[in-house]
């Protein structure tokens, strides 16, 4: 009896093994590939350094602190499907003949691969949709009503159905299709990561700059809102707008007359092509008496202008902003938009029943 219980047991522990197991791929764990992923850093500068019509330095400081990684993801896809098969990431970092030097160790099987880098530990930047190339995407969160609120002030409600959307840092991607052989015991991967962010000079002239203070605000419309960066390619529908800080200046370039401007330095994934684009620019600034002035310019013939299409940069010169001196016409109670009316405290006395 007591055999042939153990031997029902017997048989049944074989029939759920069967059960619980599957099928999974051969893998051959010998079988390593060295990525090594190579970021030129003098090549990814010259892209700011081709916005320089102004060289004011605090224009550029957050570009450049953007432009260094520390970590990079690895994900190798099947390039029939275009399913992922394995992860990794790149954390050893050294520094070779003036660039960025990221490795790290892979193991995959035989076969051929589509490989995709890029830079794991990006602050604005959001990412999602890794199973499959086809589905990975780069994008920025939409800024929070309390943020349309500080810079817009009471106009914020005209932004509404806009999205506005965190300005995006550079996001470097490398591509590469990779075979393994049989008779491969290593093999080394050396390729360079180009980032998928534009970055823009963008300058108005002004007049009556001494009546702005340094709360200063541009929003761009017509821009795309994402990129599937595996594919490299600009998501159009529906089309994003990104909000940055404005700082006054002056451009030398100018001269015989007054060369004040407001500029700033700004990211966004990309300019939508013109059959579905309306680029706007929307300038906001706080003056002297909290009042909230704004503009608005069309930016389409802006972006086709030479210097916009080789050197990203965005010059305003058919239009000046004038900034009115809120004396002269002061609003009702001398408030704006980010100067609201308080009372003072009262006391008031009453009855409280528990």
């Amino acid at each position: 009896m007591t055999k042939r219980i153990l031997h029902i047991l017997a048989v049944l522990a074989v029939v759920l093994l069967g059960a619980s197991c599957h099928r999974r791929p051969l893998y051959d764990p010998e079988t390593h590939v060295r990525v090594r992923v190579k970021v030129n850093v003098k090549t990814i500068c010259n892209i700011t350094e081709g916005t320089k019509r102004n060289t004011d330095p605090k224009l550029y400081d957050k570009r450049t602190l953007s432009m260094n990684t520390d970590e990079m993801h690895v994900l190798v896809y099947y390039p029939d499907t275009k399913n992922l098969y394995t992860q990794t990431w790149l954390r050893s970092k050294t520094t070779e003949n003036g660039e960025q030097v990221l490795s790290g160790d892979l193991a995959i099987d035989y076969g051929k691969w589509d490989i995709v880098i890029y830079n794991w530990d990006t602050q604005s930047i959001q990412k999602k949709g890794f199973n499959s190339e086809n589905t990975m995407i780069a994008y920025t969160d939409e800024i929070p009503s309390a943020t349309r609120t500080k810079y817009f002030g009471t106009k914020a409600g005209e932004f509404d159905g806009i999205g506005i959307y965190e300005e995006p840092e550079h996001l470097f991607v490398a591509h590469k299709n990779v075979e393994v052989m049989p008779r491969d015991s290593v093999i080394v991967i050396n390729t360079d990561a180009k980032t998928v962010i534009d970055t823009y000079y963008l300058q108005i002239r002004v007049k009556g700059i001494q009546h702005a203070t340094s709360n200063a605000t541009a929003v761009i419309s017509g821009l795309s809102p994402s990129n599937r960066f595996a594919l490299n390619l600009r998501t159009e529908n529906p089309s994003a707008a990104v909000c940055f800080p404005l700082m006054a200046s002056k451009d030398t370039t100018i001269v015989g007359e007054s060369n004040d401007v407001m500029c700033a330095v700004f990211n966004t994934f990309g300019k939508i092509p013109e059959v579905t684009s309306n680029l706007h620019a929307t300038f906001s600034v706080v003056d002297t008496g909290g009042n909230l002035q704004t503009l608005d310019v069309n930016l389409d013939d802006v972006f086709k202008k030479k210097e916009a299409i080789e050197k990203h940069w965005l010059i305003i010169d058919q239009v000046i902003w004038e900034i009115e001196d809120p004396n002269v016409n002061p609003q009702p109670g001398g408030n704006g938009g980010f100067q609201p009316i308080v009372d003072d405290w009262e006391e008031e006395h009453g009855e409280i029943i528990l």
